[in-house]
């Protein structure tokens, strides 16, 4: 009991000293500094932020499916996270598009991913070769009908070539008088006649040729029609055609008659004519 008292009467002197010791002689508090506290807990990560939107090109979204005719284009990649986060995910997967199939976006661990758009689809191919016309007006409304054929005269001059050409590119070829088959004199009389009205009873090309070019001299080849027919009936002057040679329309050198005409000055018997000369023709067409 003794020792106990002494040590509590012990313990009170050394808070009273230690109290003393605190203030200074003018009265003055002093501070004493405290043991250092337990550590703080470290803060937790912010917040990844959203990825941004990417774009691979024109078309449709391509969550659903790529564009038509195309590949589709592959998905874009997603943006980068905020401040402390992870980068965001890549886009959406990319859709399928007809004729090839789109690359997946590559996969991140936070962040919503980005949109991506597929490519464009590609062109569809050009429609095949349009139906034969039916009637002549569908070819021109200045072209006219004779036995399931229709004519066409067009008034600027060309080469017999360029003529040609032409009518070709239009579904026609330059104009024939027809003999093949069945068709008697009396067919062909019918329809030299109805052509030479056509062209006003002026020159006109036809597509008489025997295929030699300007520079090349007569060589006895016979003429046929430039679409391949056989040439049985025809309306040539007494003779011709004679491949004579003149003086080049261009000017310089000499060139040979290979290509038939009309001929105003004959009344529309045929003649021939160096080829690069110009003159109106007459283009033809079949009607189913």
């Amino acid at each position: 009991m003794k020792s106990s008292i002494v040590s509590s009467l012990h313990g009170g002197v050394i808070v009273l000293l230690l109290l003393a010791s605190a203030c200074s002689s003018d009265g003055a508090e002093q501070v004493i500094p405290g043991a250092a506290g337990a550590p703080g807990k470290a803060g937790s990560g912010g917040t990844s932020g959203s990825g941004g939107s990417a774009t691979a090109g024109v078309g449709g979204t391509s969550i659903l499916t790529g564009g038509s005719g195309g590949a589709s284009a592959g998905a874009g990649s997603g943006g980068l996270g905020g401040s402390g986060g992870a980068t965001a995910g890549a886009g959406g997967v990319a859709g399928t598009g007809t004729g090839g199939e789109g690359t997946a976006g590559s996969g991140a661990a936070s962040g919503s991913g980005g949109e991506a758009t597929a490519g464009s689809g590609g062109n569809g191919g050009s429609a095949g070769g349009g139906a034969a016309p039916t009637t002549c007006a569908e070819i021109d409304a200045d072209a006219e009908e004779f036995n399931d054929h229709c004519y066409l005269l067009v008034e600027e001059e060309r080469s017999w070539r360029a003529a040609n050409s032409d009518c070709e590119d239009q579904g026609g070829y330059l104009v024939t008088i027809s003999s093949e088959g069945d068709l008697t004199q009396s067919d062909f009389d019918a329809e030299n006649d109805f052509v030479w009205d056509l062209a006003g009873q002026m020159d006109v090309w036809i597509g008489a040729t025997d295929g030699l070019m300007d520079d090349q001299g007569g060589n006895g080849t016979p003429s046929t029609w430039s679409n391949g027919e056989e040439m049985v009936l025809d309306g040539w002057l007494d003779g011709e055609p004679s491949n004579s040679s003149k003086d080049c329309p261009s000017g310089g050198g000499t060139c040979f008659e290979h290509c038939g005409f009309m001929w105003q000055d004959r009344e529309g018997q045929w003649n021939d004519e160096v080829c690069a000369a110009e003159k109106r023709y007459v283009c033809e067409w079949e009607l189913p």
